[in-house]
């Protein structure tokens, strides 16, 4: 006599369940994911500002004079970019708010192809600001949508 033998496996409706479950986790996982990575790359953008502010401080003053108009000081600021990966995300923007003076502010903004909404500037004494959009860091906002970020007081 043969026993009948029991085939266990899944039904299709319970397959479907699994799948719509791993997908509602993917749909809330992967946006958190993405603004952590953006997070990172924002970071390494402040530390590359940091570098390319104190070379322009460096430059102004053992070569006085120099990077006196707002065109050299883009151009200056443009070329500093170190990390390739950066210089692929981010533009970078040097902005004298007086013509008379040696101050200056630098504003990386995410480039139009990569999703990234978050900036940051950085004036010339080296406060830095994040900023929830590329508008309010083109503005120089220090309140808002940007907060201070480094040296707080």
């Amino acid at each position: 006599m043969k026993s009948k033998q029991k085939i266990q496996g899944f039904t299709l409706v319970e397959l479907m369940v699994a799948v719509a479950i791993i997908g509602i986790i993917a749909g809330i996982a992967y946006p958190s994911y993405s603004r952590y990575i953006e997070r990172g790359h924002l970071t390494d953008a402040q530390a590359e500002l940091l570098d390319i502010n104190n070379n322009i401080k460096t430059e102004r003053v053992s070569t006085p004079g120099s990077l006196s108009s707002q065109t050299d000081l883009q151009k200056r600021a443009s070329g500093l970019f170190r990390d390739p990966e950066l210089e692929a995300r981010y533009e970078i923007t040097a902005v004298m708010p007086d013509q008379n003076s040696l101050r200056y502010n630098l504003v990386i903004t995410p480039k139009a192809n990569n999703g990234y909404t978050l900036a940051l500037w950085m004036n010339s004494v080296g406060e830095a600001y994040r900023c929830q959009d590329a508008v309010s860091a083109r503005a120089q906002n220090t309140t808002g949508k940007c907060e201070q970020i480094g040296n707080k007081k």
